[in-house]
């Protein structure tokens, strides 16, 4: 059974986003804080591996007030971040044995702009073998 119908069965309503690029822009980062916002989420649940883990830079941005690059990792820009209060629960289910993305705090996204990667960081990061759903 696939997660979305453990979901419905379960009676919780769940908004899926997957309209994002294999290498993730701010422009797939801003549509998803959007669909985020107007379908009032509680939280980000991001299910797959690399790309996917986008959801940690829309988790990020749900809340703020700037532009994504000026919470970039780089000096003390990370201190601009609100994060007491406006960085939305997120919950990374791996579904793939790759670089580790899912185990990490940072989220990579690609600046169109200035064609180069940048990275964000969150707050906290835990992984536990006991979260796994069998079938």
């Amino acid at each position: 059974m696939s997660i979305q119908r453990h979901c419905q069965a379960l009676a919780i309503q769940t908004v899926w986003f997957s309209q994002f690029q294999s290498n993730p822009t701010e422009v797939d980062v801003a549509a998803g804080v959007m669909q985020y916002q107007q379908r009032l989420c509680d939280g980000v649940l991001a299910i797959g591996g690399g790309s996917a883990f986008t959801a940690k830079a829309i988790a990020l941005m749900s809340g703020q007030e700037g532009h994504l690059f000026d919470y970039e990792d780089i000096a003390d820009n990370w201190l601009a971040v609100d994060s007491t209060t406006t960085i939305a629960p997120l919950i990374a289910v791996p579904t793939t044995a790759g670089t580790g993305s899912e185990v990490g705090r940072a989220a990579v996204i690609v600046d169109s702009q200035q064609h180069c990667n940048a990275s964000f960081f969150i707050r906290y990061c835990y992984l536990s073998k006991y979260y796994w759903i069998r079938n």
